[in-house]
């Protein structure tokens, strides 16, 4: 700010202190008095803000928004994957829908705000390459990634117990595989339980050996009690999706149940490593902002590369499908059914006990290379394969130090320890100064900045989760089949599904009571009414009976009965 302009919103500072320290002052005459404008002095006496203090109408998102937008883009770029325009404008619509704006951007401001991004990181075109050409380049690309990871690996020193992999993987409903028998006639073809429809799987382990309770995705949107019965595994997951896929609301919900089921597993403070591919649900950016939030470092394998470097797409996937079609067969060999969802669950939990060993997933990721770190695993094998390719040399790099810049004191902080950090300064400063500084207005400043950033986080993050929680199922039930009463698409375990089997059980038990009991009630009456019918009509027979006997005399009375 010039040293003109400085002096003069001092003088207007002044002003209007002592406008609202006076008793029914003028305005002109303070403007004469400290020599400022009347109408500049006028509006700030009103309410008017500074030009440094206005919020800028003409961009459509604040500071706050447009900051979290560029973490967002640096993130994925950090990881080799390149968003594109129609990307970056779905998560601007995004934010601005999270913070109750009826509009949305417009079709040429994702262009204005690439414009805006730092330097390093460029608008640019990529074009199909022959598959000789990209063979080439993909072993530099895969030695830039295993570069990254080493260097975040060095830098956080991650234990084994905090490196987690985590993947889907389909099912198709009784299917089998080739084996061999013994038999007195020769047959080419095995029975299979008839192929129905898939189920999608949701697998997530650690190098240490540890793996997380499941999930599964069905095609629909019911929760059908025969999935729960006879169940093998006690608390594993089942959500109904449209299509029975991953999409973004179930990613960011398996997100939160990991924190659950991970966070007592570290030390306080420490972070977790989160391996996955890049499917548009992982790269979302309120799944990215959770994994900040929750100290967890997400890490997206390059595309068409997670058969080579993804430890559950190696030996425990590929034990996982042998021992499904294994039981499968075996089923339909002894006249078992294989081909319903309910015997898929009540089979699952005794292969994923065979299939998920310590020893299994440890080597799933040391022959990727992930964990003990040694990226001559992969790129060994592609390099032999490709004479006279440029390879960057990554073994035993050194981490470069992280790059400080001179904005650095001055930005925000974006994680709770940085507010803790500047709230600790804050109470230093009270305690030792006696009236608010200049840098104490900064501080407070930042502080503000920083708590709003981390509120709308936590706020995003919490009502997508109760979103994800809320849907109900409006379909009518099948004929013969019921389902989980108020369930609708949501994860559940079977204690959750067994929880609301029971209490529809119990509303229909009490139902069935009251019928029962009115029932009863009327069939006494009936009862009544049917023995006092019985007793008239035993005494009208006694008097006839009477009467043809000549023993007593008798007559009719006006009524028409024999007395």
């Amino acid at each position: 700010m010039p040293k003109e302009t400085r002096n003069s919103e001092d003088e207007i500072q002044k002003a209007v202190k002592a406008y609202h320290e006076r008793k029914n002052p003028k305005i002109a005459p303070l403007a004469r008095e400290f020599s400022v404008s009347y109408s500049t002095l006028y509006a700030r006496i009103h309410g008017r803000k500074t030009h440094s203090d206005r919020t800028d109408l003409t961009k459509t998102l604040n500071p706050i928004q447009e900051k979290a937008l560029v973490s967002w883009v640096k993130l994925l770029d950090s990881s080799l994957i390149q968003p594109t325009p129609e990307e970056i404008e779905s998560s601007a619509n995004w934010l601005l829908q999270q913070a109750g704006a009826s509009f949305t951007v417009g079709h040429n401001w994702v262009y204005r705000f690439i414009k805006r991004l730092p330097p390093n990181i460029s608008y640019h075109t990529q074009k199909p390459k022959e598959k000789a050409r990209m063979d080439s380049e993909n072993l530099e690309s895969l030695s830039l990634w295993f570069y990254h990871f080493s260097t975040v690996i060095k830098q956080h020193e991650f234990l084994p117990h905090e490196i987690y992999n985590w993947d889907e993987t389909g099912y198709q409903i009784g299917q089998g595989k080739p084996r061999k028998v013994v038999s007195s006639r020769i047959t080419s073809n095995i029975a299979t339980g008839g192929l129905a429809e898939s189920i999608t799987g949701i697998k997530c382990i650690a190098a240490d050996g540890w793996v997380m309770l499941p999930w599964f995705l069905v095609k629909g949107s019911r929760q059908m009690e025969e999935w729960y019965t006879k169940i093998s595994i006690p608390d594993f997951r089942i959500k109904p999706t449209p299509k029975g896929w991953v999409d973004d609301e179930t990613a960011f919900e398996w997100l939160c149940c990991f924190h659950e089921a991970t966070k007592d597993r570290i030390q306080k403070n420490r972070p977790r490593l989160l391996l996955m591919d890049n499917h548009p649900s992982h790269t979302t950016l309120e799944f990215t902002t959770y994994c900040t939030e929750k100290n967890i470092i997400p890490i997206w394998f390059l595309p068409h590369t997670t058969h080579l470097c993804q430890p559950l797409d190696g030996q425990a996937f590929q034990c996982l499908k042998h021992y499904f079609r294994k039981a499968n067969n075996e089923v339909v060999m002894w006249g078992g059914s294989a081909s319903q969802k309910r015997d898929f669950f009540r089979m699952i939990g005794n292969i994923r006990r065979d299939a998920f060993t310590q020893r299994t997933i440890r080597s799933s990721f040391s022959s990727r290379g992930i964990y003990p770190l040694d990226p001559e695993m992969i790129l060994g094998p592609l390099r032999a394969q490709i004479n006279d390719t440029p390879v960057l040399s990554i073994i035993n790099t050194p981490s470069p130090p992280p790059e400080l810049h001179s904005s650095a004191t001055n930005s925000p902080p974006d994680t709770i320890i940085r507010v803790k950090k500047l709230n600790d300064k804050l109470l230093s400063d009270l305690t030792e100064l006696t009236e608010l500084s200049k840098r104490m207005q900064r501080y407070i400043r930042r502080s503000i900045d920083a708590n709003l950033l981390l509120s709308q986080r936590l706020e995003i993050c919490e009502a997508s989760l109760k979103k994800s929680q809320s849907h109900k199922s409006v379909a009518n039930t099948p004929k013969n089949r019921r389902s989980v009463l108020n369930a609708g698409p949501v994860a559940l375990s079977p204690a959750m599904a067994n929880r609301l089997i029971k209490r529809r059980q119990d509303t229909e038990d009490k139902k069935l009571q009251r019928q029962q009991a009115k029932h009863a009630k009327e069939l006494e009456l009936e009862q009544r009414a049917q023995l006092a019918r019985d007793a008239a009509e035993n005494e009208r027979e006694a008097r006839l009976a009477a009467r043809d006997s000549g023993g007593a005399n008798w007559y009719i009375d006006t009524t028409g009965v024999y007395r």
